[in-house]
């Protein structure tokens, strides 16, 4: 698995129930980052919540000493913690709505835990949007998220002003909420959720703040579509919009214009209906991006779906680690391929500049 970008690239290899992961990372110095911001972040993808998988894993890594180049960074993640056997009691079972299927169409064998497929491989992601999210903020660009829906429940927010928002979502850093209100609905749901063996889904907001003006491209270079590309490859995204997303459809055009104001000396809309992008580019207000996450499909109820090896119907009851909500999980991997992203075409276009 890889993913390039103009000036800095990463690729990864390796299982949820392999031995290792071995992520490289090029373009970056390893003189420029801070293993203990990626430890923050790496403890945000796994916080261990009382809803969230049990499968305790230290997320420990080793950084090697590269000896090809100095902008290379090699990074060795040890899987420690599985149960095969938790999989293999029932083998040839297809999981709903997850990639067992379609693994079996594309390799001829379902991998074990999802293999390349699941979450577990969130973690060389998180590593290296930590490192773009820290150079950012050098830069002093902040990218930041709280849960805007869980289930049918909906946090309403206007606040986009930096100071703001950055409190009261790190005043809760593994659930960020805008309100202590909304958060304890949440928990709620979730304790209600969890004992009817159940899962749930919902919608991350991400907001980036000081971008640059004038980054992204048009077209399939259009940052809409760069960004939207790499968060569809967090497992478990079914949709990404900007803005007000679906619901501007449902407005009329004097109802979901930006217009332009001077303020201070500097152009800026009065309304953010488009997220803060105009053409494929940035305009400089901030920049919002909804994430849907699906409910996790492994849950503690019975499930009835097909075995391919007896090509009969079964009913099964799962053991093993999963959550009953995930959506805490994908937010600093939604914030880091964000920031990847963004750190990319900021760094292409100093260069276009030299």
């Amino acid at each position: 698995m890889k993913f390039n970008g103009k000036h800095i690239s990463f690729s990864f290899d390796g299982e949820s129930h392999s031995s290792e992961i071995n992520l490289s990372i090029r373009g970056i110095d390893k003189k420029d980052i801070s293993v203990d911001y990626i430890k923050k972040q790496l403890k945000r993808r796994n916080p261990g919540l009382f809803f969230n998988s049990q499968r305790s894993e230290d997320d420990d890594f080793t950084i090697l000493n590269s000896k090809k180049e100095d902008n290379q960074i090699c990074v060795v993640f040890k899987n420690t913690n599985f149960e095969k056997k938790d999989y293999n009691d029932n083998k040839g079972f297809l999981r709903p709505s997850h990639s067992d299927y379609t693994q079996l169409l594309i390799k001829g064998f379902v991998s074990s835990g999802g293999g390349e497929f699941s979450g577990r491989l969130t973690l060389p992601i998180v590593f290296v949007g930590s490192i773009a999210k820290y150079l950012l903020e050098k830069r002093n660009i902040f990218i930041l998220s709280r849960i805007r829906l869980l289930g049918k429940i909906e946090e309403i927010n206007n606040d986009y002003c930096l100071e703001n928002y950055k409190n009261k979502t790190e005043a809760s850093p593994f659930f960020p909420t805008m309100s202590n209100d909304f958060l304890e609905n949440c928990f709620n749901l979730l304790k209600q959720t969890k004992e009817n063996k159940d899962s749930i889904g919902g919608v991350v907001e991400t907001v980036v703040f000081n971008s640059p003006r004038a980054i992204g491209g048009v077209f399939d270079d259009s940052l809409e579509s760069q960004i939207s590309k790499v968060i569809f490859s967090i497992p478990g995204v079914k949709g990404v919009s900007f803005g007000d997303g679906f619901d501007i459809a449902t407005k009329k055009g004097s109802e979901a214009m930006d217009a332009f104001v001077l303020d201070e000396g500097a152009i800026k809309t009065k309304e953010n209906h488009n997220g803060g992008i105009n053409g494929g580019f940035t305009n400089g207000m901030p920049i919002i991006i909804n994430t849907a996450i699906k409910p996790t499909p492994t849950i503690k109820k019975p499930i009835k779906s097909l075995n391919y090896l007896t090509n009969k119907e079964q009913t099964v009851e799962f053991k093993g680690n999963y959550d009953v909500c995930f959506v805490n999980r994908a937010i600093p991997a939604i914030e880091g391929l964000v920031a990847f992203v963004l750190l990319d075409l900021i760094y292409d276009k100093e260069k276009r500049k030299e």
